[in-house]
C-alpha cells in the first residue's frame, strides 16, 4: 500500500477550505461587478446600450443577474411604454423602426477566423 495516500481530516479541511475561499472570492467578484454595472446603468445607460453585444458575449451563461442588468439598459431619451396598456401592439410603437446602435465589432464575434472571405461584388446571375 505504498502508492495509496491516507486521506486525513487535515487534508480534507485544506481542500474544502480552498474551495470555500474560491467561492467567497467569486461571490465578491460578482457583487463588485454588479455594483460597477449598476453605476454604469444609472449614470451612463447609453454606454451599456452601445456595448451590450460585447458585454453579453463575455458574461458567462450562469451569471443571469449580470446579463439581465446589461440588457435592461435603455437610452435616457427613450420612454418605455406601459406594459399594462390594454391592446398594446409592440409592432405599432414608433421606436421599433429605429435599429439599435451597436458600437462593438459584432461581425468578428460571429465570423471565426477559419472562414474564408467571400467577395459579394461578383454577380452570380
Amino acid at each position: 500500500m505504498k502508492g495509496i495516500k491516507r486521506i486525513t481530516v487535515e487534508s480534507c479541511c485544506i481542500v474544502y477550505g480552498c474551495c470555500f475561499q474560491f467561492r467567497v472570492r467569486r461571490v465578491w467578484f460578482v457583487q463588485g461587478t454588479m455594483r460597477v454595472l449598476l453605476v454604469l446603468l444609472h449614470d451612463f445607460p447609453e454606454f451599456l446600450c452601445d456595448y451590450h453585444y460585447a458585454f453579453c458575449d463575455v458574461i458567462p451563461p450562469n451569471c443571469i443577474q449580470v446579463r439581465n442588468l446589461v440588457l435592461s439598459a435603455f437610452p435616457r431619451n427613450m420612454r418605455l411604454p406601459d406594459p399594462f396598456t390594454p391592446n398594446l401592439k409592440v409592432d405599432m410603437l414608433p421606436e421599433i423602426a429605429h435599429a439599435p446602435r451597436v458600437m462593438s465589432n459584432f461581425v468578428s464575434f460571429i465570423q471565426p477566423q477559419s472562414f474564408k472571405k467571400v467577395d459579394f461584388s461578383v454577380n452570380f446571375l
